[in-house]
């Protein structure tokens, strides 16, 4: 919304409250042109079904995949609600007209995994506001532990924390090490075991600022996870001075030209794997290289939404 100004030809969704949003989605899906949704809500999903009752192109930025993340988290929601998720999934994809997933990795995995609908999917990376995260980052600065690793997601099992526990672990009690391990998130399955080892701080919710500023102080930040669709907390954690070390699935990696084989994972849960990457980064760290090679311009906001914007036009121009 930042990025396209004041575009009065773009209606928004602003209320806040339920019936408010009804309301407002019929009212607002009545004089527009096209339909672009951005969740997979309920509401949303009502929405889709009422643009192409009116015939309207409509159009859906996928930030997940709930079919394929849901198979992470079984014994949590039960068969029944895996089930429901991934019927919601086929509707979606069933009844708009394109999907823009938000890295153009992400859109090469939903090609491959609905075959059907691989027509349907293009990308748009998100969009974010370096000028504000800049600003908070030099606002908030901490001093940096040379011995610190951090990671975010909590103890959701496909972000895969408690790999990385026992790697530093493994660095700790084998090579001699002192390395510490913060991690932010909410307290999935994996939170106890995580927790029981001594070198571990777990918070649970910290706000924005605090968690940039936790960043600065670490020297290594670890995105072990299974699946994932972008990773917002990666170019954080990166222009925060972070060495990194991410899953090669992170939809991010494809703006960073100068990542190499040693700051990927590819087997999120081999402990060794990991270990050894670690160790490499407190000897060769990888920060600079990284932020020499990240291609900010791809995801800054407003040329993101743009676009966006262009491609909706473009699709809306050939129909």
């Amino acid at each position: 919304r930042k990025g396209l100004g004041d575009n009065v030809n773009i209606h928004y969704s602003d209320a806040r409250s339920p019936i408010g949003r009804i309301v407002e989605l019929f009212s607002k899906t009545i004089r527009s042109d096209a339909v672009c949704f951005c969740s997979a809500s309920r509401l949303n999903v009502v929405g889709i079904l009422l643009a192409r009752m009116l015939k309207k192109p409509v159009f859906y930025i996928m930030h997940g995949y709930s079919t394929f993340e849901a198979q992470f988290k079984v014994d949590e929601l039960g068969e029944k609600s895996v089930q429901r998720k991934r019927r919601r999934d086929r509707y979606i994809l069933r009844n708009v007209d394109r999907v823009f997933c938000v890295s153009k990795k992400f859109m090469k995995f939903m090609r491959m995994s609905e075959p059907e609908y691989r027509h349907k999917f293009d990308y748009c990376y998100n969009g974010i506001a370096f000028d504000e995260i800049t600003k908070i980052i030099q606002e908030n600065k901490g001093k940096r532990s040379p011995n610190r690793v951090i990671s975010f997601g909590g103890g959701m099992r496909q972000k895969n924390n408690l790999a990385v526990c026992k790697a530093i672990n493994m660095l700790n009690s084998e090579r001699g090490y002192d390395l510490t391990y913060v991690v932010v998130g909410q307290p999935f399955p994996d939170k106890d075991e995580i927790c029981s080892f001594d070198f571990v701080t777990y918070y649970d919710k910290v706000p924005y600022r605090d968690g940039i500023r936790l960043l600065s102080e670490s020297f290594i930040y670890v995105q072990n996870s299974d699946f994932e669709t972008f990773g917002l907390a990666i170019v954080e954690a990166l222009l925060s001075g972070c060495n990194l070390l991410i899953s090669a699935n992170a939809g991010v990696t494809d703006l960073m030209s100068t990542i190499q084989s040693t700051d990927l994972i590819f087997n999120t849960r081999d402990i060794n794997e990991i270990a050894l990457k670690i160790e490499r980064l407190i000897t060769e760290p990888n920060v600079e290289r990284l932020q020499k090679g990240f291609d900010r311009r791809s995801i800054e906001y407003s040329f993101t939404a743009n676009t966006l914007l262009e491609k909706i036009s473009e699709y809306m121009g050939g129909n």
